[in-house]
């Protein structure tokens, strides 16, 4: 989590990530995904959004997680299972890597 938040963020942040992916003007999927730590450091999901098109999708956290709060530990995107209804969503985000262009940079931030 240090690596992706701002340095001017206060200690424990949400961090949220938005993709929309579209087919030219028509949209197709929009997957946002809100996060946070632990003070264990361990990841939190605080929100997830999947929405087809116009449609309905999924919604987290829901009352499966209340139930079992140890649920919030992972995105549904990260469970095979979990999310069939949406895996064109899973197999475009596997694409994604994020590649930092001066690495030199953010290590010497980090240790300031």
């Amino acid at each position: 989590m240090s690596k992706l938040r701002c340095l001017a963020a206060r200690k424990y942040p949400d961090i949220v990530l938005s993709v929309e992916l579209a087919d030219g003007a028509q949209l197709r999927w929009r997957y946002e995904m809100a996060f946070s730590q632990d003070n264990n450091r361990n990841p939190v999901l605080k929100r997830a959004v999947v929405h087809r098109g116009g449609g309905g999708g999924l919604q987290r956290p829901d009352d499966d997680d209340r139930k079992d709060p140890a649920r919030l530990s992972q995105a549904a995107l990260e469970q095979i299972n979990a999310h069939a209804a949406f895996r064109p969503v899973a197999r475009f985000l596997e694409t994604v890597l994020y590649l930092h262009l001066v690495p030199q940079i953010g290590s010497q931030l980090s240790k300031t």
